[in-house]
């Protein structure tokens, strides 16, 4: 896991926009693994990314197909086990209709850290090479906070994590 710390203004998202493809340097290049991101088909390479925003968009649908839109083709025991690593398999159970339970629009019938726990079990669900973390807990009460930063150090055994944040 590499973390990125900085002010606001520093380059942190720029950083994180040119590791993903999203933005091109000016001088110099980005390299993955020794390879040029110029010399990469950009798709392929975005779909090896995970992305969790620090503002989690969740669809007006279940947790489920919140989830499956990031596999389509995933199946319950994947989808699960990501759940599983995001520690949020265990409030899910505890819902209503499990993981055919509705979630609002943006997620509005789930806490902000039952948010962020589905936003990164979707991104998990990807099996990305890179996982990108937007300050991924700046906005969580301590018990949620803990529960996302246990998922990432889990994570962080199968797969490289990068986590951007502002000093405070």
């Amino acid at each position: 896991i590499t973390a990125i710390l900085g002010a606001s203004g520093a380059g942190k998202t720029t950083l994180v926009d040119l590791i993903a493809g999203l933005s091109t340097p000016s001088k110099g290049d980005v390299r993955i693994d020794g390879i040029g991101l110029d010399s990469l088909d950009l798709h392929q390479w975005r779909q090896k990314l995970g992305y969790v925003p620090q503002e989690s968009v969740l669809f007006d649908a279940t947790i489920r197909e919140n989830l499956l839109w990031s596999v389509e083709s995933a199946n319950d025991v994947e989808m699960i086990r990501a759940c599983q690593l995001a520690y949020a398999d265990d409030f899910i159970r505890e819902l209503p209709q499990g993981y055919d339970t509705l979630v609002g629009n943006r997620g509005v019938r789930l806490s902000g850290g039952q948010r962020q726990r589905v936003a990164l079990a979707r991104a998990i669900l990807r099996k990305p090479e890179l996982l990108i973390l937007d300050e991924a807990t700046s906005a969580l009460d301590s018990q949620s906070e803990l529960y996302i930063q246990q998922a990432i150090e889990e994570i962080s055994k199968e797969t490289t994590a990068v986590s951007y944040t502002h000093l405070r």
